[in-house]
């Protein structure tokens, strides 16, 4: 096209089709849904006056509300991997939800990490139980750019080189044991704001940014407590990864009768989509439900302290109501391991990384603030 071709085309000026704080919209062939904490309505494309919508975001089939998407072999994927504890099960479906409805603010700005409950030495997981069924569900609602965890170097530049103005959601998928989540905090909770190679820079605003799952089969290294808030953690049961190790080759094949996504007909996937957007509408009631699991809790007392630490502590008898002077702790500590190396600093981190998972607080009481009080920690 010449220049003077360019200049009679018509600037683009319309805006894009956007989730807003209560309301996210989801644009099927055959009509625009809108959810709200309400419910779900069904729109014709011509009421979007002077709004266009991204190809990318169109998903490519029609939708009809299904009546019973709860009986939905969806659903009892969710249950099982929740291990039928309802609290459980909420965290999955508010984090659904929360990934599905694309505004993001400040106060609520999370990377949804999945790990497994059964985890290795402390620090390391064995996979097969679904956390790659939950990425691929969302790919099938929101525009998705996964990202090989295991290529990941703190001296790429340009490793979200792939993530484009239309990406609703960044997948990371088995992240390697150099991946540290501190250097994720400030996009999921600043803004986007990267480098890519031959294609510039790419800024959005945090309400616009993509949000952000991690599927990890080792335990990421956090940087300090205060991340913690960051993070919204699924834990994924052992109920299909029990089986493979059976001998089932395809659990969640054999369990359901079919492979998730392949050959569904119109009722499954309508169904599925309903029992999506049903969780954007639990989401937006009730915000994400967090569910602590005691082996995940343990698993990151492992991973942020020291092997000799946490063969120590789990027999140290530290409970709530307990009190000990200044010192008496770390002294029992090296009588026991004989690591007469770690200093006092240390060991009082490795005590409230400890309380902390342990639903403890520590404190200093009496005089001179010289007595250590753990108490139980009332939510």
């Amino acid at each position: 096209m010449s220049r003077d071709q360019l200049s009679e085309l018509k600037a683009h000026t319309d805006p894009v089709l956007r989730d807003t704080e209560s309301e996210s919209f989801f644009p099927f062939r055959n009509c625009v849904v809108k959810v709200t904490a309400d419910g779900i309505q069904g729109m014709k494309y011509e009421e979007l006056q002077n709004v266009s919508v991204w190809k990318s975001h169109i998903i490519q089939r029609n939708f009809s509300p299904h009546s019973d998407p709860d009986s939905f072999m969806f659903a009892d994927f969710i249950r099982n991997v929740s291990a039928g504890d309802r609290d459980r099960e909420l965290s999955f479906i508010t984090a659904l939800g929360y990934m599905c409805h694309t505004y993001t603010s400040g106060d609520v700005a999370v990377a949804v990490i999945a790990y497994d409950e059964a985890v290795n030495d402390g620090k390391s997981m064995n996979g097969g139980t679904g956390k790659g069924i939950i990425g691929q569900a969302i790919a099938h609602m929101r525009n998705v750019c996964p990202i090989d965890g295991k290529s990941y170097g703190e001296d790429n530049h340009f490793q979200w080189n792939d993530i484009t103005d239309e990406t609703q959601i960044v997948h990371v998928d088995d992240p390697n044991k150099k991946f540290t989540l501190n250097r994720l905090f400030n996009l999921i909770s600043g803004g986007l704001n990267i480098q890519r190679k031959h294609k510039g820079s790419l800024k959005k605003e945090l309400s616009d940014s993509p949000k952000w799952y991690i599927a990890s089969n080792v335990m990421l290294e956090a940087g300090d407590s205060s991340s913690d808030r960051r993070q919204h953690i699924l834990t994924f049961s052992n109920y299909y990864s029990s089986r493979l190790n059976q001998g089932t080759g395809k659990p969640v094949t054999d369990t359901h009768g079919c492979k998730f996504y392949e050959g569904w007909n119109p009722e499954q996937w309508t169904a599925f989509d309903t029992y999506m957007m049903n969780c954007v509408i639990c989401y937006l009631k009730m915000g994400l439900k967090k569910h602590t699991s005691p082996t995940i809790a343990i698993s990151h007392i492992a991973s942020r302290t020291s092997s000799d630490f946490f063969d120590w502590v789990q027999y140290a008898g530290i409970e709530a109501g307990s009190t000990y002077p200044d010192g008496e702790l770390l002294k029992k500590y090296k009588d026991l391991t004989e690591d007469t190396s770690i200093e006092a600093r240390t060991f009082n981190r490795y005590l409230r990384e400890y309380a902390k998972f342990s639903g403890l607080k520590m404190e200093r009481i009496g005089a001179g603030k010289k007595t250590l009080l753990f108490s139980k920690v009332i939510e």
